[in-house]
Formats: C-alpha cells, structure tokens, sequence
C-alpha cells in the first residue's frame, strides 16, 4: 500500500542478498514504486497534462542540427533520433530518470541505442572494488517468486555502459562473440540517466504531490458515482399500495443522469379521487458538483509546481489575459519554463555524446530569448 512508502525516509531501496535476486537493488518496499509512478501519473488528469508538457518543452524543437532528427538511431527497429529523443523526454518527465541500451558493433563503435521501459529495470549493487553492476530487465518485479536464472526467459542482463575498448573486448569475449561476426547478439549495456544520481534511484517528480494527484483521481470516482447512482431533480409518484412493485421499479428507473425524469404509476380501475390515491414528490439534486472543488484547485496546484513548477497557464491553458498584448505574457511564461528545464536537455546532450561522440546533440529550446523580440 502506498501509506508505507508516502514519508521520503520510509521509502526502501536495499540490494536483496538472496541468490534469486543477484544483489539488484530493490525500489521501494515492494519493488514496484515506477510501477505506482506510472499509474498515479495515468489516472490523474492534471499530473499526467503536467508530464506531457514537460516532456514537450524538454523535445522542444528537436535536434540543432536538424539532420540528426532523421538519423537512425535504432537500425533494427528503424527508429530516428526524433523518436527517440520524444520516448526519452517521456521517461524523464514521468521518471526523472531513463535507462538507455547501447549495442555495438564488431568495431566496437555503438550503433543503436533505444529507451527501455523504465518500471522494468533495476540495478545490480557495485562489487567490493567499485565496479558499477550490471542492470537486470524484468516484468516481474513485484512477484516475489520470480528469480534470475539462465533457463528463465524473462530474466535479462546487460552491462553497465563502458565504451573502453579492453573492457568491450572482454564482454565480447566472455559472450564467445568473435569482433569479425557481424551478426552477433552481444548482449549490449544499459547507460542509466539518472538525474537525482544522489539517490540509487531517483524520486520521481510528481512524487512530493503523489497523494495529491491520487486524490484528484478519486474525486472525480465520486464525483461519477453520484452522477449515475444518485437523484438529479426527480419526480416521483407515490400511491396508497405498492403490491406489484411498481413504485419501487419507478424509482431504480430515474436513477442516474440518464434515468427517466418522470415516473409513472398505474392506479386501481376503482379509484375515484386520484389526489387521494397519488401523492408527488419532487426529489431535488444530491449531487455535490462542487463538493471537493477546494480541494481538486489545490491538488491541481501542487501537482504541476512537481514538473519544475510548470506554469498553469501553459498546461490548462485556462488564463485569457494572457492572450492580450499580441500573447507576450504567454511567451514569457514559455521562455521561462523551457530555461528552468534546459539542464535536462543538456544532461540528455552529453550522455549522447558520451555514446556518438562525432555528432552535436545540442536540443534546440522551444522558445530563446531572441523570439521575444521579433
């Protein structure tokens, strides 16, 4: 349950002893915190238009230089670096981290890269001179039955990302890869960008506001079960005697928004004054549109104030005064989110450059000061 890990210091990441799990560090107490990441993210509209958004300003325009959003970056799956910087950007705003697999050729020079799904790596713990673990690939971190053995199709591992030719050739070596094969299956290495390295892994940015957006997503579950179970100004028609069910079969009719707005009631064939037979009751609205409104404006606020506190405007897009002097206050609020965020390009930058040293991976901002002035 998410209580046990709510407070920053119950949150558990320990590297589990036990043979099944190879010293990989767990996340959280159940290992599955990206996991509970991913679906609070999912099921809150303000926190998951937050990441988007985020994500967005981080693309910005692509690539500086404009022919590297078309380069290959991934052969096998034809992926470009556009594409692929759009999946990383995606990773970081919901993650605040992104595990990247790089493969080589018989050169020992990288030739793809790829973004693997977050929730489903983990990390090994270093061994007793300081050498960084390898990173595992699972879909079944939160079972505890699960182990890491070579029958267990499953079960993956790459190595830390080292582009030290010694090192390369040993990998190769110890996977009985000759350099002149060039349709090898070398295994490859995992490069993890990891932008709260302090941490073995980092607290997500929605994680302060994690309770926050939680709420937003069962306020709008009541808000949906008043509206279809509950009285939305109804009528009903009341007799003396219900033998046959009728007025109870009325009433489960008009439930809902979309149940019938009048009942009606059959009355005895002897009947001569009907007033005295028949009673209406007018049923007024239970339904509290507003109930939770304070609390859904302040959870809506903390939860962007978690994407490097994004401007609500540039997310809800709800404040027209912006609009006015030909939309500069708006500009404005763009520039300055998209500066408050450039390290994250800038990290993406040089961990690229790290595996194509060659080319300039430079991420042209959405907005630069010089567009205010035009």
């Amino acid at each position: 349950m998410r209580a046990k890990t709510i407070e920053l210091f119950n949150r558990e990441i320990k590297a589990i002893d036990k043979n099944k799990r190879k010293n990989v560090y767990i996340n959280d107490v159940d290992d599955n915190y990206p996991e509970r990441i991913e679906r609070v993210i999912n099921n809150s509209v303000t926190a998951k238009m937050g990441a988007n958004k985020m994500a967005s300003f981080i693309v910005g325009k692509g690539f500086a230089d404009k022919s590297l959003n078309d380069f290959i970056i991934n052969p096998k799956k034809g992926t470009t670096a556009y594409s692929f910087l759009v999946t990383l950007a995606k990773s970081i705003a919901r993650q605040k981290g992104a595990y990247l697999h790089v493969n080589y050729n018989g050169m020992l020079t990288p030739v793809s890269v790829e973004v693997l799904l977050y929730k489903n790596v983990r990390k090994e713990k270093s061994d007793d001179i300081g050498n960084e673990g390898k990173y595992f690939y699972s879909t079944q971190w939160g079972s505890s039955k699960f182990s890491f053995n070579k029958k267990n199709k499953d079960a993956k591992w790459f190595y830390p990302f080292n582009t030290n030719e010694a090192v390369l050739k040993e990998q190769f070596s110890s996977e009985n890869i000759e350099l002149t094969d060039k349709g090898h299956n070398f295994r490859g290495q995992v490069y993890f960008l990891n932008l709260e390295p302090e941490n073995v892994y980092p607290l997500a940015y929605i994680d302060p506001a994690y309770n926050d957006a939680d709420s937003e997503y069962h306020s709008s579950i009541h808000r949906n079960n008043q509206i279809k179970n509950g009285f939305t100004d109804k009528q009903v028609l009341i007799a003396k005697e219900d033998s046959e069910g009728q007025i109870q079969n009325a009433i489960v009719q008009m439930l809902g928004a979309e149940g019938s707005n009048v009942a009606y009631i059959e009355a005895d064939a002897d009947s001569e004054d009907l007033t005295k037979e028949f009673h209406v009751i007018s049923l007024g609205s239970n339904v509290k549109a507003d109930r939770f409104k304070y609390f859904d404006d302040e959870n809506e606020v903390k939860i962007l104030q978690c994407f490097e506190n994004i401007p609500p405007a540039l997310v809800l897009g709800n404040d027209t005064s912006l609009l006015g002097d030909g939309g500069k206050k708006l500009q404005e609020l763009k520039l300055n989110y998209s500066e408050d965020i450039d390290y994250i390009r800038v990290e993406i930058s040089q961990v690229l450059k790290k595996i194509f040293p060659k080319k300039d991976w430079s991420i042209e901002p959405l907005i630069k000061k010089e567009d205010l002035l035009k």
